[in-house]
């Protein structure tokens, strides 16, 4: 179970009563509570803070920071577990709220300036005597690697040290330098591989890919990138997704761009967020859009087989009627027919008797042949015909023959 709150909604919350109510409101503990609302740079209230309030002293209520570039507006409270795909209800989702397009108060030029007072300036070290962790980890596995290759009187593609030459020695100072300038904002770097290559930095929820290489720099075809020797190669860095590019010039090396580039970097970072929430955004209201039309087609499906099974059950109706007429007709033939034996045959003394017997049964038969003694009619104009019921014929001997035969009872 989890819970979906902005910044505001949430600070508002753990300054309003005790942190540990708010945490068994939300089903989490208030030590999980205070995790998510520093992820989210939320301040909570100090030990003793609702002691001193109740005791009616004086205490101050901190101030909610603006929202660091990166950052998500919204915090997550709670785990969100795994649903199995279940179909959608349309009617029940095109009654939630419509989707509201993302709205960042901050200009980005604002946020720029923003960004230079937090980086202020950032050094480059010329050396990597302290490095950042995540370099420390790198120059680690490359004597690793060097120590596996030593006494080897064939260095294997593997144990070959990656960063022995000046131009990948200034590469890992480049980067450790630009990782200690943004690691006193909260951004952390990511290293994928063991050449440096796919490296970028996680800028509040986003992970900004960046580029430090030679211009003309290409994989080899196992795909690694071959160490550069020498130190006069020219080194670009560019911040993927983005048109921000430093190349070393005739006028000033890269190294010199760093504070700059830690700025663009949370820019961009920025950006990223926003341009996802816009594409999120677009994304909710093409699937309104689909779910209105798929709502659409649906009832357009229902009303054709609504008129299909009406024309249906018409046709059915129409031809019990006619049916119906086919029997009463039969009916009426029985009955003339009956009328006419009684008045040719009747007249026999003889036989007077039989007739009357034969004629009682055979008027019973139109009878129950007629569908208009069968009919059953509802308040709606709706009819039922029950199907005709005859007693079973016995086998008995004919009168006229003498034979044993299936004759009329």
């Amino acid at each position: 179970m989890s819970a979906i709150f902005t910044r505001q909604d949430l600070y508002d919350q753990v300054w309003s009563e005790p942190i540990r109510t708010v945490a068994n409101r939300l089903g989490v503990s208030d030590v999980w509570l205070k995790k998510c609302c520093a992820k989210a740079d939320i301040p909570v209230p100090h030990r003793g803070y609702w002691a001193k309030r109740h005791a009616g002293k004086p205490v101050v209520r901190a101030k909610l920071p603006l929202r660091a570039p990166g950052q998500p507006d919204s915090v997550q409270i709670g785990q969100e577990s795994y649903r199995y795909w279940t179909p959608v209800d349309l009617e029940a989702e095109l009654a939630k709220p419509a989707p509201v397009p993302p709205i960042f108060d901050e200009p980005i030029e604002d946020l720029r300036e923003r960004a230079v007072k937090m980086v202020g300036k950032a050094v480059y070290r010329r050396d990597l005597a302290s490095p950042h962790p995540a370099i420390t980890r790198v120059l680690a596995d490359d004597e690793a690697r060097r120590r596996k290759g030593d006494g080897v009187p064939y260095r294997l593609r593997w144990s070959e040290p990656l960063f022995t030459s000046p131009f990948e020695r200034r590469r890992l100072k480049v980067l450790s330098s630009l990782f200690q300038a943004l690691a006193k904002v909260g951004v952390s770097p990511w290293i994928s591989d063991d050449e440096t290559r796919n490296i970028g930095l996680v800028v509040g929820a986003q992970r900004v890919a960046i580029g430090l290489d030679h211009p003309e720099v290409k994989p080899d075809r196992d795909g690694r990138f071959r160490t550069r020797e020498g130190f006069a190669d020219v080194l670009r860095l560019a911040i993927a997704g983005t048109d921000k590019v430093w190349a070393d010039t005739a006028e000033s090396a890269l190294e010199t761009h760093l504070t700059e580039i830690a700025v663009e970097i949370l820019v961009a970072g920025e950006a990223q967020l926003r341009a996802t929430a816009q594409d999120g955004y677009v994304r909710a209201c093409r699937r309104r859009l689909e779910f209105e039309e798929q709502l659409a087609a649906q009832k357009a499906e229902a009303i054709r087989l609504a008129r299909d099974l009406a024309v249906k059950a018409e046709r059915e109706r129409r031809r019990n009627l006619l049916r119906m007429a086919a029997e009463h007709r039969k009916a009426e033939q029985i009955r003339g027919l009956i009328d006419q034996v009684v008045r040719v045959r009747g007249a026999d003394p003889f036989q007077a008797e039989g007739v009357a017997k034969w004629a009682e049964w055979a008027r019973e038969v139109a009878d129950r042949s007629d569908p208009i003694f069968r009919l059953s009619f509802d308040a709606e104009g709706r009819v039922c015909l029950a199907e005709p019921t005859f007693p079973e014929p016995g086998t008995q001997q004919c009168p006229k023959s003498g034979e044993k035969t299936s004759c009329d009872p």
